[in-house]
Formats: structure tokens, C-alpha cells, sequence
């Protein structure tokens, strides 16, 4: 291994002027001034690395959309469901939501949504962990799905379990063993 500087060799006076240089020459390289907020934040609240997609799905401004996310994250505004394992926060959208639904959606670990139909669009942004469709795909945190109204599905939660955004119109149908609407819940303003 070869030394750039033999400091056996260099008296004190030598080391000191030598470490003075390397200072001096040093560049000095700014940060972005919201580089560190940004990673610390995301550190804070894993969430937010889907900000623009979550912000831009439910028609809110960043900050807005930033308060959901961190309030939620920390626990605070989960309901149970009528479904066993599920949980739901409901919220405003902005103006494109009107008459929609607008929520988050965690799904425990391993726990069954059961089958479903929407009666209108639902589009989703999966925040955290993921599920495995009925159609047999696997859905993962970063995804964003639109289903149209009239197509079943259900799904089960990953290891993790999964928490997911949602825009949910006209409302939802859950499926009775013939397929039949069995419970029906209406978006507000459906």
C-alpha cells in the first residue's frame, strides 16, 4: 500500500502547513436547501416518498396532502371497517373528489378484503406493504390502479399488511356466494 504523504518524514511545522493547504482547498458544495427536510421527512414518515401521486390522486396540495399522510401515519384518524382487519380514515379531496369517497385504507397483515364491486371509477395509490389481487397479480407500495365500475375483485393483504390511498365514486357493492350485492355502501353525494 503506498502513503501519498511519508508523515515519519515531516516535522511539525511540514504537517501543520500541509493540513492548512488541504483545508484551504477544500470546496465548499451547498446543499439543497430542501435536500436534508426532504430526507428526514421520508425517514419520519416512509409514506411521503408517494406524495406527489398521493397529493395529485386525492386533488390536495402538497402540504395538505403532507398533513394527512403524517396525522394518519402516526395512528391518529383510523375507524375500524365492517370488514374484520380493515381500517379507514375518511378526509376531503380537493375539487376533482367532489362526490367521491376520499380516504385511506390499511388492510392487516395477511386479512382478506372480500369480494367487491364498484358502483362507479375507484383509483388508488398504495402507500405502504401490498396485496395479492384475485386476478392473481401482486400489487406492491408506488402502484396506482383504476378499476372501473362493474368489475369484482378482492384481495389479501401481504406480510406487511398494506395501506393504500383511495378515490372511491358512486360507492361499493360487497358480494354475497352468488355473486349477488349482498351489502351495498354509496359514496356521499351518490
Amino acid at each position: 500500500m503506498s502513503r501519498l504523504v511519508d508523515w515519519e518524514g515531516c516535522s511539525e511545522e511540514q504537517a501543520v502547513r500541509i493540513g492548512d493547504a488541504l483545508v484551504t482547498s477544500l470546496v465548499a458544495i451547498p446543499r439543497p436547501s430542501d435536500g436534508l427536510e426532504r430526507l428526514l421527512g421520508a425517514v419520519a414518515n416512509p409514506w411521503v416518498r408517494f406524495l406527489d401521486a398521493f397529493g395529485e390522486l386525492v386533488d390536495l396540495p402538497a402540504a395538505a396532502a403532507r398533513a394527512i399522510l403524517d396525522r394518519a401515519e402516526v395512528g391518529r384518524g383510523w375507524e375500524p371497517a365492517p370488514v374484520p382487519g380493515l381500517e379507514l380514515v375518511h378526509f376531503e379531496g380537493g375539487p376533482r373528489t367532489a362526490g367521491a369517497d376520499v380516504g385511506l385504507v390499511r388492510l392487516a397483515p395477511g386479512a382478506l378484503h372480500p369480494a367487491h364491486e364498484h358502483l362507479g371509477e375507484e383509483s388508488i395509490v398504495v402507500l405502504a406493504g401490498g396485496y395479492v389481487d384475485s386476478a392473481g397479480y401482486t400489487v406492491a407500495a408506488g402502484h396506482v390502479e383504476r378499476r372501473h365500475a362493474g368489475e369484482p375483485h378482492s384481495f389479501v393483504a401481504g406480510p406487511e399488511g398494506v395501506v393504500f390511498a383511495v378515490v372511491l365514486r358512486q360507492g361499493v357493492a360487497f358480494l354475497g356466494p352468488n355473486g349477488e350485492h349482498a351489502l351495498v355502501l354509496r359514496a356521499g353525494g351518490a
